[in-house]
């Protein structure tokens, strides 16, 4: 359309301009060129003029150091999601608004109880929302920022997850359906695993097979499987929430909460042994 023209010659000049820059930045004492001879990149020194390569991608240690950021990524003390994961049971157990926690739960259990399937999105929304706004608050603490900091960029991540959540919910449902699906696969394939070296690929086949299921539970069969789990994670999460608020109020019961346990122990216990 013609009022893009003037963003695309926009990007024409800033982008070039700044790879540029970038290059400059990474060698603030070199020049870096192109020799036509041997086709290369290199960098000149301009103060002694010496030539100096530039370090090949195949370099041994420059694969070491990926394969090393890789392994930091993914490994279980290492990785983000392990660090969120721990943050957030750390605040869940020792945060000293347990009512305002067990409200939360009675209140999203009420909603998936009454009809889970049309308030999913709504609450999908919202959860990840203020998911997004924990790992902002997380990072933003871990750079040292202030409190003005922390709460914009919190508010930020807020925004912007919510709306775009809200312009490709669907979509969100295919990368959700795909990382569940995937999840489940690899939890539950040890026995596949077991026939790898008799039938080459079948647990990459029973991962693909995970996945699509994932995709079509979260998206073709969301409303019969949601019409299905709500109202039990509902009851799960009223029960808990009321129970704490019920204990906190004064009432004492040999099924109820300590006054002084956090919500989270209350859902532990139900879903443990004796509550099952």
């Amino acid at each position: 359309p013609p009022q893009r023209k003037p963003m695309a010659a926009a990007c024409r000049v800033v982008l070039p301009a700044l790879c540029v820059s970038v290059a400059f930045a990474q060698r603030p004492t070199g020049l870096r060129v192109l020799t036509a001879s041997r086709g290369d990149v290199s960098d000149v020194d301009v103060q002694h003029g010496e030539p100096m390569l530039a370090p090949s991608l195949l370099d041994p240690e420059t694969l070491s150091k990926s394969c090393q950021n890789l392994a930091n990524l993914t490994s279980a003390a290492g990785s983000p999601m392990h660090q969120y994961t721990t943050s957030f049971l750390d605040w869940l157990y020792g945060t000293p608004y347990q009512a305002i926690v067990a409200v939360a739960a009675l209140v999203v259990g009420l909603c998936l109880t009454w009809d889970g399937a049309a308030m999913w999105q709504a609450l999908f929304t919202i959860a990840v929302s203020i998911v997004a706004a924990g790992i902002a608050c997380f990072e933003a603490k871990a750079r040292g920022l202030g409190t003005f900091s922390v709460a914009t960029l919190m508010g930020q991540a807020t925004v912007t997850v919510a709306y775009s959540l809200y312009c490709g919910f669907e979509g969100s449902q295919v990368m959700l359906g795909s990382i569940a699906g995937f999840a489940g696969a690899v939890g539950t394939g040890a026995w596949v695993r077991g026939f790898e070296a008799f039938i080459s690929g079948i647990t990459l086949l029973w991962y693909c097979i995970g996945v699509l299921l994932g995709v079509l539970v979260f998206t073709t069969w969301r409303r019969p499987v949601l019409a299905c789990l709500a109202p039990m994670l509902g009851g799960f999460l009223f029960s808990t929430g009321a129970g704490t608020l019920t204990s906190r109020v004064g009432l004492a019961a040999p099924f109820l909460p300590k006054p002084e346990d956090p919500w989270a122990n209350a859902a532990s216990a139900l879903l443990g042994v004796g509550g099952v």
